[in-house]
C-alpha cells in the first residue's frame, strides 16, 4: 500500500480530506468526492467536485486556539533542509520551490508569489494564514511523474530524503488545516 506522500500524484490519493462544520454545539463532517465532468471545459476546469455527509455529532468543547507562529517556524525549518538538500543533489528546480515557499512566509503579500491567488476570500484569513497557504502551495512538489516522489537515493542520503519528504508533506497537510481553521478566529473578532 502506498503512503499518502507517494500516491498524492494519483486522483483519489494523497488521503483524505473533511471538512468539519460546526453551528454551536452541533458539528457536520463532510467528504469530498472529484471527478472528471467536462474534458473539454474551458481554462481546463475539467473537474467537479461533490460534498457528502459522511457524519454529525454533538460538539462538547471548543476548538483550540492555533499556533500558526510556531507551524511556520517548523515548517520554516525543514523548507531550509529541504532546500539544502535538494541543493546538494542537484535538483535545483525543487530547491527553487522550497525558497520560494520560505519566502512566502515572511512576504506582506504571499499570494502574489504563487498561481492559485484566491484561496480564500478577501479578509477572511489573517496575513499569518494566508503566507501558510501560499508557502504550501509553493512548497508542493508531490505530484505526477517528475515530482519530487520520483527521486531515490541509496543508503543515509535516501533515509534523509524520505524523512525530510515526510516531514515536509505532513506539514503542508497540517499547515492547510490550520491555516483554514483559523478562519474560524477571524469571523469570531469580527
Amino acid at each position: 500500500m502506498l503512503s499518502d506522500r507517494m500516491s498524492a500524484g494519483f486522483v483519489g490519493g494523497g488521503g483524505d480530506w473533511y471538512i468539519a462544520t460546526q453551528r454551536g454545539n452541533k458539528g457536520d463532517c463532510w467528504r469530498a468526492y472529484w471527478k472528471v465532468w467536462d474534458r473539454s471545459a474551458p481554462n481546463n476546469r475539467i473537474w467537479q467536485v461533490d460534498y457528502l455527509l459522511v457524519c454529525d455529532a454533538d460538539v462538547t468543547e471548543d476548538p483550540s486556539a492555533t499556533d500558526l507562529k510556531g507551524l511556520s517556524e517548523r515548517f520554516s525549518s525543514v523548507l531550509v533542509d529541504t532546500e539544502g538538500f535538494a541543493k546538494k543533489h542537484g535538483h535545483d528546480n525543487f530547491a527553487k520551490c522550497f525558497a520560494r515557499a520560505l519566502e512566502c512566509l515572511s512576504s506582506n503579500d504571499p499570494f502574489s508569489l504563487v498561481y492559485h491567488k484566491d484561496l480564500a476570500p478577501a479578509g477572511l484569513l489573517r496575513l499569518d494564514a494566508m503566507r501558510l497557504l501560499a508557502c504550501c502551495q509553493a512548497a508542493w512538489v508531490f505530484g505526477g511523474m517528475g515530482s519530487w516522489n520520483d527521486i531515490c537515493f541509496e543508503g543515509d542520503e535516501n533515509r534523509e530524503y524520505e524523512r525530510l519528504s515526510d516531514a515536509l508533506f505532513n506539514l503542508i497537510n497540517e499547515a492547510i488545516c490550520e491555516a483554514a481553521n483559523s478562519s474560524a478566529e477571524t469571523l469570531s473578532d469580527a
